[in-house]
């Protein structure tokens, strides 16, 4: 069939009230069925396919599930790495701390909607947050967070950082990736030259509403001194280089 025949043309044009193609009769919510001619040719092109989960369980093999099985045989969870506060899911469900398929308000786990949603009890809300908050101080769990989440300078922390080799050329190196945790938090600029000194770059939009005040002191109690710079500062070159150098200088 020539290409385009059917373009922009309705159904009406091309096909009979009573057309008894899969499409017309989709459209008229008609039960419809491949012909066996159909079918014949769907199998026959199927012929010599491994289907993708031959042999599986789920996503893995069962050979697989089997190693797995074999290498967590008679080990405590504290001996294959678990703390005792462990956040994964299965210490959880071992300590209770969610719902399990033997409680009758069970409903998907983690993704249970509305009143059955045990994140919506306050006991439990508050020690999940807690548990995350001692989570995001560890760097290492932070910088394991920022290589999963591909965290890498963005449009105008580049511009940034190039105005920075500039004019102080190898004072500063960008840590916004994770390289660098304080306190729990993760600055976008850090002094690599002997000099105790930060610089965080606030996005217009992102950081609106903010002062930096905050991160200005919780940095302040560990000997570091922060400088904020905002992204709409960085129009005004001359402005921010006698900012910055001046920063440096103190």
């Amino acid at each position: 069939m020539p290409k385009g025949v059917y373009k922009h043309k309705p159904l009406s044009e091309t096909h009979k009230p009573d057309c008894p193609c899969v499409v017309c009769k989709h459209i008229r919510g008609e039960e419809y069925h491949h012909s066996e001619k159909t079918k014949r040719k769907i199998g026959k092109g199927s012929e010599g396919r491994i289907p993708w989960n031959k042999d599986k369980v789920g996503v893995y093999f069962k050979d697989t599930i089997e190693k797995m099985s074999e290498a967590e045989k008679g080990k405590t969870k504290e001996e294959m790495g678990h703390k005792p506060n462990c956040p994964c899911y299965s210490c959880k469900m071992a300590r209770g701390e969610l719902v399990s398929k033997n409680n009758p308000n069970y409903g998907g786990g983690d993704n249970i909607k509305g009143d059955k949603n045990p994140m919506k009890r306050p006991e439990l809300a508050a020690k999940h947050s807690e548990c995350l908050k001692e989570l995001w101080q560890t760097p290492e769990y932070v910088k394991n967070q920022m290589k999963a989440r591909g965290v890498r300078p963005n449009k105008v922390e580049l511009k940034f950082n190039k105005f920075l080799q500039k004019f102080l050329p190898s004072e500063y190196k960008y840590v916004g990736d994770g390289e660098f945790i304080l306190a729990g938090k993760c600055p976008d600029f850090v002094n690599v030259n002997g000099q105790k000194k930060i610089i965080e770059l606030y996005g217009d939009y992102w950081h609106r509403g903010q002062t930096g005040k905050d991160r200005i002191n919780l940095f302040k109690q560990y000997g570091y001194q922060t400088l904020i710079i905002w992204e709409k500062e960085l129009e005004d070159k001359k402005s921010l280089k006698d900012k910055v150098l001046q920063f440096n200088n103190i």
